[in-house]
């Protein structure tokens, strides 16, 4: 049983956010990520499927603040 203290995505003790500092991603892709999301949220938001709130907090999330 040797995938023990492993995470789904691959990373080894490496949760969320943190992944991408573990494991070394280029700053260049995640900044493509995060805008990708952002402009995800934003259209889940004017879809009305996400409240102004909720938009406001996953938003907070993503940056880290």
């Amino acid at each position: 049983m040797g995938g023990a203290g492993r995470r789904a995505g691959g990373g080894i003790g490496c949760p969320g956010p943190a992944r991408r500092a573990c494991e070394g991603g280029s700053p260049a892709v995640d900044t493509q990520q995060l805008i990708g999301q952002l402009q995800q949220l934003g259209q889940l938001r004017d879809a009305g499927v996400l409240t102004e709130a909720e938009f406001t907090t996953q938003k907070q999330r993503l940056l880290g603040s």
